[in-house]
């Protein structure tokens, strides 16, 4: 077990270079404002298991948080994913559409 979390967290801070060079590029945002926003990801991501376990225990359940939770997970995740792949293929249309005005 101490494993696993021990890889999750390197996993985890090995992302972060590249997250702040992602921000700062497709986004144009500033390093120290870039680190704030994964500061604040971190910091947060940390803190939710806490919140869950409050609200599983005191309101809904341990199922019905777990189900909540793996959808806005899934939420997050899809959005996230879309918007990258809009920008590759916006990216994409416009290499086109420059190759085809340079023939």
């Amino acid at each position: 077990m101490a494993a696993n979390e021990a890889l999750a967290r390197m996993a985890s801070l090995g992302l972060l270079p590249n997250m702040i060079q992602y921000l700062m590029g497709s986004y144009k945002l500033h390093l120290a404002k870039a680190t704030k926003i994964l500061l604040l990801s971190s910091a947060s991501s940390n803190f939710t298991p806490v919140v869950g376990a409050f609200v599983a225990d005191s309101y809904l359940g341990r199922f019905l948080t777990i189900g909540l939770g793996s959808a806005i997970s899934f939420l997050v995740f899809f959005f996230f994913f879309n918007d990258s792949v809009l920008e590759l293929a916006s990216s994409l249309a416009l290499f086109n559409s420059a190759i085809s005005e340079k023939n």
